[in-house]
């Protein structure tokens, strides 16, 4: 039994075969030159419908003049295979084979599409300024004809007498034939090169015959770039943009430029690559695509279309020759290469420059904390530092139960109600349960039932080091958390935290805390400890700016944080005799919204605390009268002389 034809080889016999029949060519009857070329794999080489329209769009790039849409291809294929031909199915395939049913073709799932990465328009230098759409007045049709052909190289030059029965200015015929020095030598004598109400059309290289075929062509030297849309200032940039080797741009003295591109292709399979190259250029504003074909007629400068003149911008302009702008296009190629893996690492974030300008602060979905000035935003950490027994815990639980409400302590304003997980380390359940009973003692039950939906408690002490990050991670996804408060960051810091590249790994680096915080999208409040306490006398004194800078380790914890906050024992008693506390922030001090319920609509930088009267583990504001602090004095009745160290 003879052994049966494969897929490829037939693919191979029907490729051949079909350059061998005539072009589908408009005007003359390309309608049944393309029937019969689907009529040839269909029944000739019994494909099926997908395969014989694989090899059809073949045949359309190569061979149609224009190019027939994707549906007119799918159309032909399946009126061709509901005909029955004079021959049997399969007659192409050899006397064996002539009565096969419909091949199908069983090809190895293809392999998946790796999109080059290449330099297009987009990617290219800006022009200084835009350029002008006039006609270069020094320039003649000797000088267009010597640009773009030999002296003795045949030209192929249509005149339509009148528009077409649809009212359109295109070629109706095939043209005539002459060298170039013929051409140039009939300039003024010959009426075919004035134009008329369609215009003049001249093919884009030289021709062997009149024929008009792809085939004609003698030399693949130029490929036409076109445009139907935006304006010609518009494409004429992209074509000085692109310095492609272009021998003319001509005004076709409708709404569009026409640039010759010189691609000075050896052979068809050539010019087809090369003008792929091309048209990828400008993908992100594609020309007109029935203009690949060798063959195509285009405006011929200086002739008139109705009132309208087609008229000559310049030449050789760009790069002088293909290979110098294929050596350019590869640094421009390299230059986006180097772009594209920079943003391929996550941990660089391109910012829009459009969308920069056009950017709302009132509008920022981002913000969480502070929405009239942007204090606390997704995805960053703020820290507030305090010596140890001032209360920082206290505080800390303080404002969580608040945002966790969508309430504004001291001012400070969530854009709703927060979740919040409470990570901390030092307190056992009695003190953290003080600290919530104080912070919580004012509530009614809607909100003691809306803090207990939003407000996650844990205390975490045996994860350290990026494990503890991980940990966070994994806590901030499972209870869909907007703030992290971690009490304090440096029990989980194991290493020495004066040591900057330490610290820098452990908050900036590879799988830190601002990875997580980004990936997560969740911000940080870390309550920090302070260096070697310093007097009240000290501090009072200290600017913000210096107060930032009271945590312990070195600068980077502060310069890390968006903001730093801090909480000091002043010199100062309340009236009743309560000490009193400093709090504020260093950084973004402005927009934090810090607000003084004494004072609600003046600015406010710091904001005098105190302990509560009644015993509770809790934070408000100091009255307005203070005194200078006397370290014997009694306490007032009411208040508490043990400090609240949570």
């Amino acid at each position: 039994m003879e052994q049966q034809l494969t897929a490829e080889v037939i693919f191979e016999r029907a490729r051949k075969y079909l350059l061998r029949i005539p072009d589908s060519v408009e005007g003359q009857q390309g309608h049944n030159a393309l029937f019969r070329a689907a009529a040839i794999l269909t029944n000739g080489f019994a494909l099926n419908d997908a395969d014989a329209l694989m090899l059809l769009k073949e045949y359309n790039v190569s061979k149609c003049a224009p190019p027939w849409s994707d549906k007119d291809l799918e159309r032909k294929v399946r009126d061709a295979g509901k005909k029955n031909g004079r021959k049997p199915r399969g007659h192409l395939l050899g006397s064996d084979q002539r009565y096969l049913a419909p091949l199908r073709s069983t090809p190895e799932p293809p392999a998946p599409v790796v999109q080059a990465v290449v330099a297009t328009l987009k990617d290219l230098p800006e022009l200084p300024e835009a350029p002008e759409i006039k006609p270069n007045p020094e320039l003649t049709i000797t000088d267009f004809l010597h640009a773009c052909f030999g002296h003795d190289e045949s030209i192929q030059i249509e005149t339509p007498a009148s528009l077409t029965k649809d009212m359109k200015a295109r070629p109706m015929g095939k043209g005539t034939v002459r060298t170039s020095n013929e051409w140039n030598n009939l300039v003024g004598a010959d009426t075919i090169l004035d134009g008329g109400p369609a215009g003049s059309f001249i093919r884009i290289n030289p021709v062997l015959n009149e024929e008009g075929k792809d085939s004609s062509v003698q030399h693949h030297r130029h490929v036409l770039l076109e445009w139907d849309t935006d304006s010609k200032v518009e494409q004429l940039e992209r074509i000085l943009r692109s310095k492609l080797p272009v021998s003319a741009i001509v005004d076709s003295g409708g709404k569009s430029i026409h640039a010759w591109v010189k691609v000075n292709a050896a052979s068809r399979e050539e010019y087809d690559a090369r003008v792929l190259l091309v048209y990828e250029l400008f993908k992100d504003c594609p020309p007109d695509k029935q203009n690949k074909n060798p063959s195509r007629f285009t405006r011929l400068p200086f002739a008139h279309r109705g009132d309208n003149v087609q008229s000559l911008i310049d030449i050789n302009c760009g790069l002088k020759s293909w290979d110098e702008w294929t050596a350019w296009k590869a640094t421009q190629d390299d230059a986006v290469i180097k772009a594209f893996n920079l943003r391929k690492d996550p941990s660089t974030e391109y910012f829009d420059l459009d969308a920069m300008l056009a950017f709302d602060p009132k509008d920022d979905k981002t913000v969480l904390i502070g929405a009239e000035r942007r204090w606390i935003c997704k995805g960053y950490p703020f820290q507030i530092v305090g010596f140890s027994g001032t209360g920082k815990s206290s505080l800390a639980v303080h404002l969580a139960v608040n945002w966790a409400l969508g309430k504004s302590p001291f001012g400070l304003k969530p854009v709703r109600a927060l979740r919040i997980l409470m990570v901390q380390a030092e307190n056992d359940f009695g003190d953290a349960s003080e600290g919530l009973k104080g912070a919580a003692v004012k509530l009614i039950q809607s909100e003691r039932v809306t803090l207990k939906e939003n407000l996650i408690f844990v205390r975490q002490s045996s994860k350290v080091g990026f494990e503890f990050v991980e940990y966070l991670g994994q806590m901030v996804k499972k209870h869909n958390i907007d703030l992290i408060i971690a009490d304090p960051l440096l029990a989980y810091a194991n290493f020495d935290i004066a040591m900057q590249e330490p610290t820098s790994a452990f908050l900036r680096g590879p799988g830190g805390v601002q990875e997580m915080l980004q990936k997560t999208g969740a911000a940080l409040l870390y309550m920090h400890h302070t260096t070697k306490p310093k007097s009240a006398d000290d501090l009072d004194a200290m600017t913000s700016q210096q107060l930032a800078y009271l945590g312990a380790g070195c600068a980077e914890w502060v310069n890390f944080a968006r903001d730093s906050g801090y909480l000091f024992r002043t010199h100062k008693n309340a009236s009743d005799g309560r000490a009193v506390y400093r709090f504020g922030f260093s950084k973004r001090q402005s927009r934090s919204g810090l607000k003084s319920e004494h004072s609600p609509d003046k600015p406010c930088y710091h904001l005098n605390l105190c302990h509560a009267t009644d015993g509770s583990v809790r934070w408000e504001e100091a009255p307005p009268e203070m005194d200078d602090y006397k370290p014997h004095s009694s306490p007032a009745k009411g208040s508490t002389s043990r400090p609240l160290s949570l």
